[in-house]
């Protein structure tokens, strides 16, 4: 090989060597932008986790709220059920009562009617005697007065 071939070689290995130089370049700003971008997602897979655990805790909070409120609702509907059956036992009471004073009620006006009426026939049965003494006297006033 003389010299000529020589620089033609050294010259194509300088232009491969600058190529390869070049992609070296391109793939290290590469290699280093890739590395960031890993940094980056590696930092917001940790905050989505701390996130993703905050949102648990946030719902075990909720369940045990949801547990005491549905504890809650349950007692308040014994009492509901308690009342009612209290307020239905008053009420019946309270219907038997006001039927019973209704009856009786009924009983004394009925009382009262009987002993309001007037018995034509049973008073002047009872009182015959001074009837007919009355009705006497007066016959007897009649006449002296017409004589």
């Amino acid at each position: 090989m003389d010299i000529q071939e020589l620089a033609l070689e050294q010259q194509s290995l300088r232009k491969r060597v600058g190529v390869l130089e070049q992609k070296q370049a391109v793939s290290d700003i590469l290699a280093q932008q890739s590395i960031e971008t890993t940094k980056e997602l590696s930092l917001t897979l940790k905050e989505f986790s701390i996130t993703l655990v905050n949102i648990n805790n946030s719902l075990a909070r909720s369940d045990e709220k949801i547990e005491e409120v549905s504890k809650m609702i349950s007692k308040i509907d014994g009492k509901v059920s308690s009342l009612e059956e209290n307020f239905e036992e008053k009420v019946d009471c309270l219907e038997a009562n006001i039927s019973k004073d209704v009856g009786v009620l009924k009983d004394r006006i009925d009382t009262v009617e009987e002993k309001g009426k007037f018995d034509f026939i049973l008073y002047v049965k009872q009182n015959f005697v001074t009837i007919m003494l009355a009705l006497g006297a007066l016959a007897y006033i009649i006449t002296n007065i017409v004589k």
